[in-house]
Formats: C-alpha cells, sequence, structure tokens
C-alpha cells in the first residue's frame, strides 16, 4: 500500500487583512468578511475589532478587543 500526502491550498479571500471597506453604519470591515456584531443592539459598546496599521506584513492587521460591560 502507498501513501502519498498531497497538499492542498485553499484561498481565503483578503486573508491578510489588506483590504477593508465602509459598511452602512460607517464602521470598517474587512473586505469578504462578516461579522455578527450588531452595533445597534449595543449601542454604547464600540466594535470587537479594528483595523490595525500595526502589521507583521502588509499594511494593515486585524484587531479583536475584549468588550466587558
Amino acid at each position: 500500500m502507498l501513501l502519498a500526502a498531497i497538499p492542498s491550498f485553499a484561498q481565503i479571500e483578503n486573508g491578510s487583512f489588506e483590504y477593508w471597506e465602509t459598511n452602512s453604519n460607517g464602521n470598517e470591515e474587512p473586505t469578504g468578511w462578516t461579522c455578527d456584531f450588531f452595533p445597534g443592539a449595543m449601542e454604547d459598546l464600540p466594535a470587537p475589532f479594528e483595523k490595525d496599521p500595526d502589521s507583521y506584513t502588509g499594511s494593515y492587521a486585524f484587531t479583536l478587543k475584549n468588550i466587558v460591560q
């Protein structure tokens, strides 16, 4: 019996978080990604993520934030 490992590579759209767009609420979100965060439900809280210019490579990074109320 011969077993061979065949690598497969899936393309993740905007996996490096280089591209951002402004949503209907005026907030920036990474292009091609969705978020279940609804600012209307938590009006006093900021978004749990932000575009970060302090990246390892490229121009931008994605920063997650804990929100404690």
